[in-house]
């Protein structure tokens, strides 16, 4: 398990990840959905996982880099 969440954070230390990609990655692993929780909710509590600010990067990467919305 510890070898997993140490995948997980690099996955979102790489760029800005919201809650579903990681739920997604994890379930690539084969784990139950509590143990997905689990790890999802420290993610979020030592703040590897914001919605927030996944949204703001990913508006930003779409408005300035790929032109969309000019």
């Amino acid at each position: 398990m510890k070898n997993i969440k140490e995948k997980i954070l690099k996955f979102c230390l790489y760029r800005e990840r919201c809650e579903f990609e990681v739920e997604k990655k994890l379930k690539v692993f084969q784990i139950n959905e509590k143990e997905i929780n689990k790890i999802v909710n420290e993610l979020k509590l030592e703040n590897f996982i914001n919605n927030k600010r996944f949204t703001k990067s990913y508006i930003r990467g779409k408005y300035e880099y790929k032109k969309l919305g000019v």
